[in-house]
């Protein structure tokens, strides 16, 4: 999912592709999985779970144990380029808090990433 988003943002464009994950549930929400994306200051550019959180500086956002998830996303789509995220966080269907990991992978050329989570 998290390359099927990168191509489309190649295809589309940033904006477009942004908006597109946040509003084309039909293409980029499956069950509990949906893409959103992030620059590298933390601001939410696109979300598909949450339209609410697009334009939100997320940057200090931790899981209920206290893990800054939000800065390892960006650490590591800024160093790494791409790689897995573990946290805790509520389900959107069960409203548990449960495990989860995420896929973080820069957008080429441009100062931010796309994430995908799966819940565990």
């Amino acid at each position: 999912m998290v390359n099927a988003a990168l191509a489309h943002v190649k295809k589309a464009g940033n904006d477009q592709a942004f908006k597109d994950f946040t509003a084309d549930k039909a293409n980029w929400t499956k069950k509990d999985l949906y893409v959103f994306a992030m620059d590298m200051k933390g601001v939410v550019l696109a979300h598909g779970a949450n339209e609410k959180l697009v334009g939100k500086n997320l940057i200090e956002l931790k899981d209920q144990n206290g893990k800054g998830f939000a800065r390892e996303f960006i650490e590591v789509g800024s160093t790494k380029g791409e790689g897995w995220v573990d946290y805790d966080w509520a389900h959107p269907v069960t409203k548990k808090v449960e495990g989860k990991t995420s896929y973080v992978k820069r957008i080429p050329g441009f100062d931010g990433f796309v994430v995908v989570g799966a819940y565990r």
